[in-house]
């Protein structure tokens, strides 16, 4: 998407001033003649400045509104003060864990990342143990009853196959 330009404009008023076609000038800058219809009709008597203010307005009422009040700004500080974590307040206030982080991200609060607690602090992961066998007790330490060999299961047998 291609957005006129304040230069844009300029030559716009120029071209115009100079009798050129909307056709013509649409040709000579490289945009439909309906932009250059819409443009022209912006502001009468077309003047570039007044449509660049015009435009700018207009663009400034685009998009989503925050909700960031300046209320909702103290309830989210405080409790960050108090070493909350960004999840827990999001929670409590109930709004997005990512907005929270937005904010925080783009400097609409006024606290700082890295005054987190734990910030950048990873969770130590359980050691994998799928694959291991886990010896309770070793023989150098088994009875000396089981070395009788008078019970069930103290016989020792080799379960290698030979080649």
């Amino acid at each position: 998407m291609q957005f006129l330009s304040s230069y844009d404009r300029g030559a716009i008023e120029k071209l115009h001033k100079l009798g050129y076609s909307m056709q013509l000038i649409a040709d000579t800058l490289g945009f439909a003649k309906s932009t250059i219809h819409y443009e022209l009709h912006r502001v009468q008597p077309y003047n570039a400045q007044l449509a660049q203010k015009d435009a700018d307005r207009k663009r400034g009422r685009c998009g989503r509104k925050s909700t960031l009040t300046p209320d909702k700004k103290r309830l989210i500080e405080n409790p960050l003060r108090l070493t909350w974590s960004p999840e827990i307040v999001a929670y409590k206030l109930k709004l997005a864990t990512s907005t929270v982080y937005n904010w925080l991200n783009n400097g609409r609060l006024n606290f700082s990342l890295s005054d987190l607690p734990h910030r950048n602090v990873y969770q130590r992961r359980k050691k994998e143990t799928r694959g291991t066998f886990k010896v309770e007790q070793t023989i150098e330490k088994r009875p000396a009853k089981v070395n009788e060999r008078k019970e069930f299961g103290h016989w020792e047998i080799d379960l290698v196959c030979p080649i």
